[in-house]
């Protein structure tokens, strides 16, 4: 298999403020969603995994181990219900890449903001740096990138 985020223009998600890719993980956003990919020790069967969505925390470890990731996010996401289509959600890729499809809670589809301009992340977590810009550029509002997704 390819190196994780191989694929991924780190230097160029973070120019157009829509993400970043560092060693452990690696974060991308629409007006919508954030698609976030962590590392996880290759060949990790999902059952093993320990994983806490909370509207303002990620939390994931591998069995009792130490957390692999232990985060505030930066805002807030839509956790929802097995019932719910619009929850968000995790899976494992290859068993060495947990992939987490976290909806946005402000949203235009929810109806809690009136512009896609307050629905853009600065950053994933409070414990990341911000990017630069106070407003999202203009890739964040290429609505062909996000169906290309």
């Amino acid at each position: 298999l390819p190196a994780l985020w191989s694929d991924v223009d780190g230097a160029r998600l973070a120019e157009e403020c829509l993400g970043r890719k560092a060693e452990a993980y690696c974060w991308r956003q629409t007006t919508s969603m954030v698609y976030l990919e962590v590392r996880v020790p290759e060949g990790t069967p999902a059952r093993d995994l320990r994983v806490e969505m909370r509207p303002s925390h990620l939390r994931v470890s591998v069995g009792s181990a130490a957390p692999l990731l232990d985060e505030e996010l930066h805002m807030r996401i839509y956790v929802g219900s097995n019932a719910d289509d619009q929850s968000s959600v995790w899976e494992l890729q290859d068993r060495r890449c947990l992939v987490f499809h976290l909806v946005k809670w402000h949203r235009l589809e929810a109806g809690n903001v009136r512009d896609a301009s307050r629905t853009w992340w600065r950053q994933c977590f409070a414990s990341e740096e911000p990017f630069e810009n106070k407003v999202p550029t203009n890739a964040y509002y290429d609505t062909r990138k996000e169906e290309r997704r």
